[in-house]
C-alpha cells in the first residue's frame, strides 16, 4: 500500500462512524457539518478523485448533455450525466409525474407536477443528474470505499465545471435540479443530496420528492 493509500485509509477510519454509505454508520445522526467539514479539512475532493474528466459535451433537440469520467484511486469507475432539458422535455417530464399520480391516487403529486409545468418559462430548464456505475446501474452503495465522499466529491466538481463552461447556469436558465435515485438507495442518498443543496446551491430550496414516475427509482426535484 503506498501513502496516498494509507492516507486514505487512515481518512476513513477516521470519518467512518460520519459517512452515511457506510454499515457501520448511524444514519439517523449524522453530523452532517462534521461531513461537510471533515470532506473540505482532510483535501477530500483532490485526493479521492484520482481521475475526472468532462467525456463528452453536446447540444440536441432536447436540451444539452455533459457526460463525466470518474475514476477512483481503487481504479473504480463511474460516469456523471448532466442532463439539461428544455421545456418540451421537461414539460413531458412533468406530463409524466401527473399521470403516473394518477394512476397511484397522489393528489398532492398531481398538484405538484401541475405548478411544475405551469412555472417553467419557454427559456428555462431542468437539469438531470444520475451517477451510475459502468454497467449503468444505479446502486452504488458500498461499491466503491468511501462511497459517499467520492459521490459528494466527483458531483459538486462536475456542477462547478459546469458552471464554468455552461452559459444557462449564468444567465439564470435552471429552473431546478433533478437527482434520480435508486430506490435502494434513497436512505442513503436522499439526506446527501438534499444537505449538498442546502449548503452549497440553497438557491434551489423548492424540494420534492418524486416517488410516482418510475419504478426503480425515485427523483429529488429542487427548483428555485
Amino acid at each position: 500500500m503506498n501513502k496516498d493509500n494509507d492516507y486514505i485509509a487512515a481518512l476513513y477510519e477516521s470519518v467512518c462512524l460520519n459517512d452515511p454509505f457506510d454499515n457501520c454508520a448511524d444514519r439517523n445522526n449524522i453530523d452532517w457539518d462534521k461531513f461537510f467539514y471533515k470532506a473540505s479539512d482532510f483535501n477530500t475532493f483532490s485526493t479521492l478523485i484520482e481521475s475526472f474528466e468532462l467525456k463528452s459535451s453536446h447540444t440536441h433537440s432536447g436540451g444539452r448533455t455533459e457526460t463525466y469520467n470518474i475514476e477512483t484511486t481503487n481504479r473504480k469507475k463511474f460516469l456523471l450525466t448532466l442532463d439539461f432539458l428544455n421545456k418540451k422535455k421537461a414539460d413531458y417530464f412533468a406530463f409524466v409525474g401527473i399521470q403516473a399520480a394518477n394512476k397511484k391516487d397522489s393528489p398532492s403529486s398531481i398538484e405538484y407536477f401541475s405548478n411544475l409545468q405551469d412555472s417553467l418559462k419557454d427559456d428555462e430548464l431542468l437539469c438531470f443528474i444520475r451517477f451510475e456505475d459502468e454497467q449503468g446501474s444505479y446502486k452504488l452503495t458500498n461499491k466503491a470505499g468511501m462511497s459517499s465522499f467520492e459521490v459528494f466529491s466527483s458531483l459538486k466538481n462536475a456542477v462547478l465545471h459546469s458552471f464554468k463552461t455552461t452559459p444557462e447556469w449564468s444567465e439564470k436558465k435552471i429552473k431546478g435540479i433533478v437527482f434520480m435515485i435508486a430506490q435502494q438507495e434513497q436512505s442513503q442518498r436522499l439526506p446527501l443530496y438534499t444537505k449538498l443543496l442546502k449548503k452549497y446551491f440553497p438557491e434551489f430550496s423548492k424540494i420534492f420528492i418524486d416517488e410516482v414516475s418510475a419504478k426503480e427509482y425515485i427523483n429529488l426535484i429542487a427548483t428555485k
